[in-house]
């Protein structure tokens, strides 16, 4: 895109005002006929003028709105100018490289999931047709490969580990979570009511917080059955077992994906394939009372995962969209968007990160493209490719 820093230094004080009142005819901003035509007597030396600027307004029109302000059009001057000045290094986003691969199976099954425990040092992973695999984070060197026999016989759905019993909880397509100890033996097996999707220890309250097929978060006390995960069987059976504490019906659809919130670990935002993303305030509710929650936006289609960003408490989503969105958790549907217009995303969004302590936020895609995100600028800072996946046929 065209530098327009320097249509703006060039510019007399006159020709400036005029411009600058172009743009406060409306108090909205102007749409985007409006705006190529305010600009195309400072742009007659460029080809294509019209189509460079239709492409700076998408640019800088990063909330969506479809309208451009004042305000909106010489902030984004003034940071494409900085652009090309040197930056402070804590200002920099740091350049991310492949440093090894490591083949964990047959290139005919692919990985489905991946988590990564740091309190641990394990990276496990798991696909439909193989069950869980678990490497050392630092050297990738495979440490077990749990069979069908140790984790069901359905298709690995979810998996957590819980730091402070040193136990490993997996979830399958047989509606069964599964306690295993360090030696990966299994020392309980609790039936639930749905495909369990996602697990995630919540230190804050001491329980295991899962998601299912029918759109229901649920809690199950864990942290009081230390005793019984490393008793004998017999012991296990006398009613000293994992228990679900409690049930909420959050969405009408599968719940895909859930967040404590770093600020408030009271509060859990939650997204389903239903298009809505909600938050629950898990000290005003029980079983017993009525379930109110906190809508904070919907997309088109369903979300398929969410994570905060706890530096500028934006809580990002992506779903079949071809862009991210940033939501204001307090203010009912305020977003902004993540969209790469001149390198898109490839294909469907397949996941998200927002990288805990920095501006950073990480989305992936199906086909195997990263990229990572300034939430100071909402642009991309770099986009680096993986590799094809499974479902590519290309």
């Amino acid at each position: 895109l065209y530098h327009f820093m320097d249509i703006l230094q060039g510019l007399q004080c006159d020709k400036l005002d005029d411009l600058r009142s172009t743009f406060e005819k409306d108090p909205n901003g102007l749409l985007v006929d409006d705006f190529v035509k305010s600009l195309e007597e400072y742009t007659t030396c460029l080809s294509d003028a019209d189509g460079r600027l239709t492409g700076l307004f998408r640019t800088i029109d990063y909330n969506g709105d479809q309208r451009i302000t004042w305000d909106e059009f010489t902030t984004y001057a003034i940071e494409s100018h900085m652009k090309g000045t040197s930056q402070r290094p804590h200002e920099k986003i740091r350049c991310y490289k492949c440093t090894s691969t490591v083949e964990s199976f047959d290139t005919i099954q692919k990985i489905a999931h991946l988590k990564y425990w740091g309190t641990d040092g394990k990276i496990v992973t798991y696909c439909k047709g193989r069950a869980f695999q678990i490497f050392d984070s630092k050297t990738f060197a495979l440490q077990a490969a749990l069979p069908h026999s140790v984790v069901g016989c359905g298709t690995p759905t979810a998996c957590e580990y819980v730091p402070t019993l040193q136990v490993m909880v997996t979830g399958s397509s047989d509606r069964k979570m599964r306690v295993l100890d360090r030696d990966f033996t299994t020392r309980q097996v609790v039936s639930v009511d749905s495909t369990q999707l996602k697990y995630v220890w919540h230190p804050y309250s001491e329980l295991l917080f899962a998601s299912n097929r029918l759109g229901h978060l649920s809690c199950f006390d864990i942290a009081k059955n230390v005793d019984a995960l490393l008793d004998t069987s017999d012991d296990i059976k006398k009613g000293r077992r994992t228990r679900k504490v409690e049930c909420w019906s959050m969405h009408n659809k599968p719940l895909m994906d859930f967040a404590f919130l770093p600020n408030s670990p009271q509060k859990v935002a939650t997204c389903s394939l239903d298009g809505t993303i909600r938050i629950l305030d898990l000290n005003k509710h029980s079983n017993q009372s009525r379930l109110e929650t906190q809508l904070v936006g919907s997309h088109e289609n369903g979300v398929l995962g969410i994570s905060h960003c706890d530096q500028h408490h934006y809580l990002c989503s992506v779903g079949y969209e071809s862009q991210a969105y940033c939501w204001v958790t307090n203010v009912a549907n305020h977003k902004s968007f993540l969209i790469d217009y001149s390198n898109p995303h490839k294909g469907t969004f397949s996941g998200i990160h927002a990288v805990p302590g920095t501006p950073e936020v990480i989305t992936t895609d199906v086909r195997g493209y990263v990229k990572i995100w300034d939430l100071r600028m909402f642009k991309c800072v770099q986009t680096f490719f993986m590799g094809k996946t499974a479902d590519d046929e290309d």
